[in-house]
């Protein structure tokens, strides 16, 4: 397994949340609105500016019905 520092893991688990949220065609808005999170917060997850919270990834893992340890798999996501 890789181990990242945590700006880097900010990005790798970001770039998974907007994987998946764009995989089921869900807009920022719907998406936020589904964790009680702002659009804004979520961009900055997804851009990794800020790390998200595991209570709110445990949320995100919840409603996107996948298991939450997908976020630290080192498998690439179909959209990149």
């Amino acid at each position: 397994m890789t181990t990242y520092d945590k700006y880097e893991l900010a990005m790798f688990i970001g770039k998974k949340i907007k994987c998946q949220r764009i995989s089921r065609c869900l807009t920022g808005r719907e998406l936020s609105m589904k964790i009680n999170i702002s659009q804004q917060q979520l961009s900055r997850y997804e851009t990794g500016a800020s790390l998200i919270p595991l209570d709110k990834l445990l949320m995100l893992a919840d409603v996107l019905n996948i298991n939450v340890n997908y976020f630290f798999d080192d498998t690439r996501c179909d959209e990149e």
